[in-house]
């Protein structure tokens, strides 16, 4: 194997202390790990294991490392997936567990060391436990946190343990996942994007090659093929209070983040907690935060609130909250393409309100057109209707002229109707 750990003098070389050992290659000093070895503090680096190792020189003449090698097994010597050795049952020579699975173990351990070392570092007084070499695949359980929390591997033939609906939480601890880049391809990305990253995202870990160190990355999703890319000595946890820190109607959450990450929020929120700050600056520090979060833990991006023209103006010469980004060489860089997609995002919204202007403009203009054409609808309708009394009175004329003859008539009737009755008597008399 090409790595091991150097434990310091006076510290027992056991699980409880191995956040203190060095990591070391092949590429440390030569004298000094011959002398490690010598004293018994140069071991194994599989956390389960911990036997001593030697190292082994690439040839008798030359004081340069090949490798370090296990001293021969013997009846108490536990299993570890370093062992060139395969065990059976009784620890005797048998058939070997398959090289992903040696793989997941070793990254399974350094993960453990890895988060011990930080956590101890924040003054964390967590108890942190892994599977051992027989359990079929990875389970970290790290106790003394805010929440109960696992660390779970997600490996090809593991999808039926994620068919239920995730929260995020097993058996009312958080679970978190990762994943090795040799097994990514004979994942179901599709299956664990869907399940179990829309609700946590998980790191994926390059396992280093020779001399080389782990790398890692955090990702949401499988299906982007991320590239690890930061150094395995950062992997950190991070308890994230959305409520507190950013105003969020959202619950708290534990994810992995790179040290460097958890220090630059940590120092936006002991910021915000000032009291001092106007509305304008909280928002500019809540997006700082939500843009460092979103880097580091892969966290989906936050709907915070927008920042307005004027008050991108005032923020400009705020000379103090400048000076304050300016100090942390994470956040700085930030503060410039801030504004910039600020500026963005008010030019999108400036030509968004035109369209809708525009569309509101030929709207109007529409129901101008249309008023219009109602009113000479109107005006017409009027003339018709002033045309129609016209024809009516005419009508009503002719009517009563009608009316008037045919009364002068039954006069006229009436009068020779008496005419002639009149002489109808007198001849009658004579």
């Amino acid at each position: 194997m090409n790595r091991a750990y150097l434990f310091p003098f006076g510290v027992d070389a056991d699980r409880d202390h191995t956040h203190v050992a060095t990591p070391v290659t092949t590429e440390y000093d030569y004298d000094t790990v011959v002398q490690a070895s010598r004293n018994h503090r140069l071991r194994c680096s599989y956390a389960y294991c911990l036997e001593r190792v030697k190292p082994v020189r690439q040839s008798i003449d030359a004081d340069v490392l090949r490798c370090f090698a296990h001293l021969p097994a013997t009846s108490e010597s536990p299993r570890c997936p370093y062992r060139t050795e395969t065990w059976g049952e009784s620890g005797t020579s048998g058939s070997a567990h398959s090289r992903e699975h040696n793989l997941r173990k070793m990254i399974e351990s350094a993960l453990q060391v890895e988060l011990q070392r930080n956590l101890t570092l924040q003054g964390r007084k967590v108890r942190i436990e892994g599977s051992s070499f027989r359990d079929p695949e990875p389970l970290i359980r790290i106790s003394g946190l805010d929440v109960p929390l696992e660390i779970r591997c997600l490996a090809p033939g593991s999808e039926p343990l994620w068919s239920r609906p995730f929260d995020g939480t097993v058996d009312g601890a958080e679970v978190l996942f990762f994943v090795v880049t040799p097994d990514e391809a004979r994942l179901k990305k599709s299956f664990f994007d869907e399940h179990l990253l829309a609700r946590r995202p998980a790191i994926v870990v390059a396992p280093g090659e020779k001399d080389e160190e782990h790398h890692w990355t955090a990702t949401s999703t499988l299906n982007s093929r991320p590239r690890a890319t930061r150094p395995f000595a950062s992997v950190d946890l991070m308890r994230v209070d959305y409520r507190q820190l950013f105003h969020l109607d959202r619950p708290a959450e534990t994810l992995f983040i790179p040290t460097q990450h958890r220090l630059a929020i940590l120092r936006i929120a002991e910021r915000l907690k000032s009291g001092s700050l106007i509305a304008p600056q909280i928002a500019l520090l809540r997006g700082l935060a939500a843009r460092v979060l979103a880097d580091g833990a892969a966290v989906p991006p936050l709907e915070l609130e927008k920042i307005s023209g004027r008050d991108l103006g005032l923020l400009l010469g705020a000379r103090e909250l400048q000076r304050f980004v300016s100090e942390d060489p994470l956040v700085a860089p930030l503060w410039e393409p801030f504004f910039a997609d600020a500026f963005v995002d008010l030019d999108r919204e400036r030509i968004e309100v035109r369209a809708r202007l525009a569309k509101a403009e030929a709207e109007r203009a529409s129901a101008v057109a249309a008023a219009g054409a109602l009113r000479d609808e109107l005006k017409s309708a009027r003339a018709d209707r002033t045309s129609l009394g016209e024809q009516l009175e005419k009508a009503r004329k002719v009517l009563s002229d009608e009316q008037q003859k045919r009364k002068d008539l039954e006069r006229d009737r009436d009068q020779v109707h008496r005419h002639w009755l009149g002489r109808l008597a007198l001849r009658l008399i004579d």
